[in-house]
């Protein structure tokens, strides 16, 4: 399965904000807070930042996801998995390593990681991995604008609200918003929704699936855009080519030819960090992680992105009208 979309980023806080912040970590150059200051000031400058993202999934041991960047500091970064071997891909370097020798600092890559909820836009609707695991529908009713449901956590201290469009045969309800509406231990999120597209048929779906996502931050302001661009099959000799593990030096399918200057390497367990890949005699440096097993790493066992399309196949969150309240 082949799966392409856009996220589109809008500015998260206000030229003040920025400089506040700037002001708070002045002299302290080694604050991760210097990255998020550089890019809202780019998102100011220019008014949204648009990351692309290819991904194509053969199965749960086989996959590869590339990104293209605007504003971040690489223009790309491609990670992968085949079998058991894990790999990423950047202009400057590539990383080889193995699901059980790979430390979670280093796993594939941290900033996949602060990538994902990109996909749970996507996949579950704009809600994270663990947001509605504890939430139970409570209650649900038709009127002449639709459908409008609500789901609880036990103590109702989580209070959801979903609303949806009704089909033209009557018999399902896509959902167009939802809406936190009560959260007692995160009262700032109260008010953020995302929206979603009609839904529509794309090849290799089951179901229809909304085109557009749309993140709303509370204030009523947009943060963010998910876009399906594209899906479609794909074979396994095309799959062959394109996940093959990027050798450096050697002409990818996807890339081109790679021309990394450094690479980490834990395919036999203890890392090997080697730099100057262009001189004559590259420079070796033994790592010092702490080895983790996979069943226990982030995102080498965070299987959202792995099944990517087979949870999107399930299409869109059909409310059905059993739901409805008697």
């Amino acid at each position: 399965m082949y799966v392409q979309f856009e996220t589109v980023l809008y500015p998260s806080m206000t030229q003040a904000q920025v400089d506040a912040l700037s002001r708070e970590i002045e002299g302290r150059p080694d604050s991760p807070r210097h990255l998020a200051v550089h890019r809202e000031r780019r998102l100011l400058e220019l008014g949204m930042d648009r990351v692309d993202y290819r991904v194509w999934h053969w199965n749960i041991t086989n996959w590869r996801i590339s990104q293209d960047h605007q504003l971040e500091l690489t223009p790309y970064a491609d990670f992968g998995r085949r079998g058991n071997q894990v790999w990423s891909l950047t202009p400057p370097q590539m990383m080889y390593g193995h699901v059980d020798t790979m430390p979670a600092a280093r796993e594939p890559d941290v900033s996949l990681l602060r990538r994902k909820e990109e996909v749970c836009q996507v996949v579950f609707f704009g809600m994270g991995v663990g947001m509605a695991s504890d939430l139970q529908p409570v209650s649900s009713m038709f009127d002449e604008n639709g459908w409008v449901g609500y789901a609880a956590n036990p103590d109702k201290t989580k209070i959801l609200r979903w609303r949806g469009q009704i089909s033209s045969d009557g018999e399902t309800v896509w959902i167009s918003e939802w809406e936190i509406v009560r959260n007692d231990r995160y009262p700032a999120g109260v008010g953020f929704k995302a929206r979603f597209g009609e839904p529509v048929e794309h090849d290799g779906f089951a179901t229809p699936v909304p085109e557009r996502v749309q993140e709303i931050r509370p204030g009523g302001y947009l943060y963010r855009e998910i876009i399906l661009t594209g899906t479609s099959r794909i074979f396994r000799e095309e799959f062959e080519q394109i996940g093959r593990i990027p050798e450096v030096g050697k002409v990818d399918t996807v890339r081109g030819r790679t021309s990394p200057t450094s690479m980490v390497d834990y395919r036999r367990g203890q890392g090997v960090y080697v730099t100057n890949l262009d001189a004559e005699t590259p420079i070796k440096v033994p790592l010092h992680d702490a080895i983790v097993s996979s069943k226990s790493s982030g995102i080498l066992r965070w299987t959202g992105w792995l099944l990517l399309a087979g949870l999107l196949t399930t299409g869109l969150l059909i409310a059905r009208r059993q739901w409805q309240t008697r």
